[in-house]
């Protein structure tokens, strides 16, 4: 069981990257950087939300050196505050090991990572 304040059933990795929230009808979109991630959601940090209940694109952008992988997928805003807000994928992230291998393997000092949340 659970605590009550802890109710996910997925592991989460602290990550940077970008990412960027689009609505399904493409009229508004947020710019931002992934606070953590699971195979099920995301918490991205945004200046502004969609409301709660929104569905959304989600657009990861992973920058190496000399290349750059972007994933793209559905996704529901599910909470909101005033860091960000949490995404859950409309289903299980495909790519959740490459985010495993990325984000745990890389050092701490890893300035690439904390570059890609800022281009």
């Amino acid at each position: 069981m659970l605590p009550n304040h802890e109710k996910r059933e997925r592991t989460r990795i602290p990550a940077s990257a970008r990412v960027t929230l689009t609505t399904e009808n493409k009229s508004f979109y947020l710019d931002g950087s992934i606070r953590d991630i699971s195979m099920t959601g995301l918490f991205a940090n945004v200046d502004f939300g969609f409301p709660v209940g929104t569905k959304c694109k989600v657009q990861i952008a992973l920058i190496g050196k000399k290349s750059e992988l972007t994933i793209k997928l559905d996704g529901l805003i599910v909470r909101r505050d005033h860091q960000g807000c949490g995404v859950n994928f409309d289903g299980d992230l495909e790519w959740w090991p490459i985010f495993a291998m990325y984000f745990h393997k890389a050092p701490k000092s890893n300035r690439l990572l904390e570059a890609s949340a800022h281009q």
